[in-house]
Order: C-alpha cells, then sequence, then structure tokens
C-alpha cells in the first residue's frame, strides 16, 4: 500500500478509532484495591467486542 492510500486509510479510521477509546476510557479504572470486579468484566467485553471487529480470533 502506498503511503497517500495508508493515510487515507488511517483517516477514514480514526473517528471510529477515537470512538473506541472513549467507550474505553469511560470504564471506571481498576488500579485501585477492591476496584468493582463488574468494571472490569465490563472493560474485557468492550475490548473483545473491539478485538473481534477488527477480525481478531481466539
Amino acid at each position: 500500500m502506498a503511503r497517500p492510500e495508508l493515510v487515507a486509510r488511517i483517516e477514514g479510521l480514526m473517528d471510529g478509532l477515537v470512538a473506541d477509546l472513549q467507550r474505553l476510557a469511560e470504564i471506571s479504572s481498576v488500579s485501585f484495591p477492591n476496584h468493582p470486579r463488574e468494571e472490569v468484566l465490563r472493560a474485557h467485553d468492550v475490548l473483545v467486542a473491539l478485538l473481534r471487529s477488527a477480525g481478531c480470533r481466539p
């Protein structure tokens, strides 16, 4: 893929990528003691969905 095509592809994906990062950032931090398990599971589910939509498979 030539550089101009790559740049155009990235630009076309950017809005979706930013939205995906915002979804992840909205999930409460799990870096503190006794964090809610539900938020860990929520982060897991969002990340799995994002990876699957990108074509990743187990």
